[in-house]
């Protein structure tokens, strides 16, 4: 008979020379600790396989997972759609693929060391497999999302962070997700081989304008605090849930003298809740495996229905002012002669046992995830943004009205057709109904 088996690994992959995010700010090689890893989980069973990556990068575009594909398929005989690329979206990584146009340039040796290390990652993990069991659950845990925008006396947005304590004086424009999802895999012997941690929030806290280490931020030190409680644990990837428009606070009243510190407290208070999770979680021996992947075609939004960063979401002084225009006034140049272009958008499916997961390639609002969990007739579902590909903020057709930082038209990050959002959902829901479907056919012999 079939076993589904699965193989992990974690491969460090810091530069070893100062280079620049993707807000074209300089970083350099710091303490161990700070290190950017990309974790590796490879799944198969019979003649199926499905390999997870989750790099610590800001955003991985398509081209660059076409050439992590193209490696994994010539080197390693791997089918390219079965090859899931996430980014963990940290800011303090080096840039890999175009973001501003004002943004950092990828180094093309850096490209070549991180693609070589992931591919070496990937074989490494397959090497490794064996037989294994999966459980999965979603959690809540409350209080500490809190979503960035917020409403204006005037209806507009004023965008925060998570140093300043919410400005709970003024209403959020829309809901919070405070789900987490985890999936797990243990081997035989009842020991943690792999996690897949999937939050609703930015992995951002660390992010210094002036320049500073490397960091894996929120998701990279989650995933250290876990491989520490549990020493069989190969790799624990962290991989965002749809949350474009939230953020993670601190325990209020509690004083947070540094970014560093923000990230240290939200991270090791995450920690301690899977962790308690995972030591009663329940797993299932020889689980189906199951991938299906689509591609839309979705069209950009036209300069007539989009706005500029200059609407004070920042800040309304003359600094903040001239800093948009600096960053944003070339953006508005390149659109006006490039005309509307359209992007590919990847929606997967992957299917193990009772667990689903689907993904695309955005930073969606987190209305769209919700709705998407609501929906799923699966017991658990696990949704990843920022995966396949990278197609920009996309928000709620509401929020537009409002603008804000993730409603202005850029060439890369906020790009999208207004309704993408739900194109994006009725996607994903027809998947995992679609699917759902077909497995209860299988079953009753239909």
């Amino acid at each position: 008979m079939d076993m589904f088996m699965i193989g992990a690994a974690n491969v460090d992959i810091t530069p070893s020379a100062a280079m620049v995010n993707y807000n074209n700010t300089e970083y350099e090689p710091g303490p161990e600790e700070t290190a950017l890893h990309a974790s590796i989980i490879y799944c198969c069973r019979g003649g199926e396989e499905v390999i997870f990556i989750s790099a610590d990068l800001s955003f991985i575009d398509r081209s660059l997972v076409l050439r992590i594909r193209d490696q994994c398929r010539y080197r390693l005989g791997i089918k390219p759609d079965r090859v899931i690329v996430s980014a963990t979206h940290t800011h303090n990584a080096p840039t890999v693929c175009p973001t501003f146009i004002t943004g950092g340039t990828p180094d093309p040796l850096y490209l070549e060391m991180l693609i070589s290390r992931i591919i070496e990652g990937v074989e490494d993990a397959r090497k490794k497999r064996q037989p294994a069991e999966v459980g999965a659950i979603e959690i809540k845990v409350p209080g500490r999302i809190g979503n960035r925008r917020r409403l204006k006396s005037d209806g507009t947005i004023r965008i925060v962070d998570s140093f300043e304590q919410w400005s709970d004086n003024l209403p959020a424009e829309g809901p919070i997700d405070e789900t987490v999802g985890l999936l797990a895999f243990k081997d035989l012997e009842n020991n943690y081989v792999a996690l897949i941690v999937n939050p609703a929030f930015h992995n951002n806290c660390c992010d210094s304008f002036g320049g500073g280490f490397y960091h894996s931020d929120i998701y990279g030190i989650i995933s250290s605090r876990l491989r520490e409680a549990f020493p069989s644990l190969q790799s624990a990837a962290v991989i965002p849930a749809p949350s474009g428009n939230l953020l993670p606070r601190p325990e209020l009243g509690k004083p947070c003298p540094s970014q560093e510190k923000v990230a240290a407290e939200i991270s090791s208070f995450y920690a301690e809740k899977i962790i308690s999770v995972l030591k009663k979680l329940t797993v299932h021996d020889n689980p189906c495996l199951e991938h299906e992947s689509e591609i839309l075609i979705i069209e950009d939004r036209p300069l007539s229905e989009s706005n500029f960063c200059e609407d004070g979401c920042r800040g309304e002084g003359p600094w903040e002012l001239e800093y948009a225009r600096l960053r944003y006034d070339p953006e508005k140049g390149a659109l006006e002669k490039m005309g509307l272009q359209s992007c590919v958008v990847e929606i997967d499916f992957i299917k193990i046992g009772n667990i689903a997961i689907v993904t695309n390639p955005a930073e969606l609002f987190c209305e769209f995830g919700l709705e998407v969990r609501q929906k799923s007739p699966f017991p658990a579902t696990l949704i990843f943004e920022l995966t396949n590909g990278y197609c920009g903020y996309v928000p709620t057709e509401e929020a537009f009205n409002r603008g804000g930082y993730e409603t202005h038209r850029t060439v890369y990050t906020s790009r999208l057709s207004k309704d993408a959002g739900r194109k994006i959902t009725e996607k994903s829901v027809e998947l995992l109904t679609t699917q759902r479907s077909r497995s209860k056919n299988k079953r009753e012999g239909g």
